[in-house]
């Protein structure tokens, strides 16, 4: 993309990318890593991206040095989820269809800095968004969670549906959110596994779903509610995963795969 084409790019994507057939783990967070990379380098302009994941267990740079880290993704394989490398983040954390993964990339001269600042307002914009839902939300770390965060999303003082992860390089930051929806069971049994593995602290009964406190809650009713907050910023438009992306995605793909 010229200098002139990129003064003329539009100031915001918005890529809703639930598709019925869910790509491979490793291949999303590929995809996202490849978001990242184009909106530093001024290909792109700052985007949101909202998908449903397949199956997955997103194990951080932490974990592989743990000594039961094979462990773990063999757990994660026996309950039917894949391992893959997490772009941001600390400890493990899983999703499956029953989940929305939430991103935000934006470009920045110097984007390692404003971390906390970034936690601060996506947090604050996900309660709003969950708010607007119908839930009663609060942010904080709840004792013995999974991937344990002060910016987490948390009903009741009980249980988490959201974690919130960044991943900043010099031109660009990713601030991205695991929203659990519905059908939490699975979550639950693989995570337990998987931190016993990783001799991990882990208190099961605090993973959680929107559906807990909203019986019935639909994935589009929520997707729509994240995008909705997005659609009157001037000059936004809707789009897909672009060739440029998904050709970068396969070059960075080997970087989230686990054998």
């Amino acid at each position: 993309m010229s200098a002139g084409e990129r003064s003329r790019a539009v100031p915001r994507l918005l890529v809703l990318d639930t598709r019925p057939d869910p790509r491979p783990a490793a291949v999303e967070l590929a995809i996202s890593h490849a978001l990242l990379s184009r909106v530093g380098a001024g290909e792109l302009p700052p985007l949101i991206r909202v998908y449903r994941p397949a199956p997955t267990v997103a194990f951080g740079r932490l974990d592989r040095r743990g000594e039961g880290f094979g462990r773990a993704i063999e757990a994660a394989r026996r309950h039917g989820f894949e391992p893959a490398v997490r772009l941001a983040g600390g400890h493990a954390a899983a999703y499956h269809r029953g989940s929305l993964v939430y991103e935000e990339i934006r470009a920045g001269k110097n984007a390692l800095t404003g971390v906390g600042d970034r936690f601060e307002r996506f947090s604050g914009h996900l309660r709003e968004a969950l708010t607007a839902l119908g839930a009663d939300p609060a942010i904080g770390e709840l004792p013995g969670e999974y991937c344990p965060g002060r910016h987490s999303v948390q009903l009741g003082g009980r249980i988490k549906v959201a974690g919130i992860a960044q991943r900043a390089t010099r031109r660009a930051a990713l601030t991205s959110a695991s929203i659990v929806v519905r059908d939490v069971a699975p979550l639950r049994d693989v995570l337990k596994d998987v931190y016993d593995a990783l001799s991990i602290e882990l208190d099961p009964a605090t993973v959680g779903s929107l559906e807990e406190e909203l019986p019935g809650i639909h994935m589009d009713t929520v997707a729509a509610e994240l995008l909705a907050r997005h659609r009157g910023d001037r000059g936004t438009v809707t789009a897909n995963i672009d060739a440029g992306t998904r050709a970068l995605s396969i070059e960075l793909l080997s970087g989230h795969e686990l054998r």
